[in-house]
């Protein structure tokens, strides 16, 4: 199984009581078993092999990454999403 390949999300911003739906994608997701935005385990759903919807966790405001976990290895997302205050 190979490794995941995260290359991008959307919206890179949300509220800190969380709950914004983040869109990601990349390639070899159909198996996530995993998202987190920071240290903090997120809900997500797997749309395809190329997209994942997760739900932001609530977090104090800042800067976080994403990364995702899969079957077959992690990836963490490039950039960052921000918190705003």
């Amino acid at each position: 199984m190979a490794a995941p390949d995260v290359t991008g999300f959307s919206p890179v911003t949300g509220l800190p009581a969380g709950g914004t739906l983040v869109d990601i994608t990349g390639t070899g997701l159909s198996t996530t078993t995993g998202v987190t935005f920071g240290a903090v385990p997120a809900t997500f759903a797997v749309l395809s092999d190329t997209r994942v919807a997760a739900v932001a966790p609530a977090q104090a405001p800042g800067t976080v990454t994403i990364a995702l976990t899969t079957t077959g290895g992690s990836d963490t997302a490039p950039g960052v999403f921000l918190y705003l205050l």
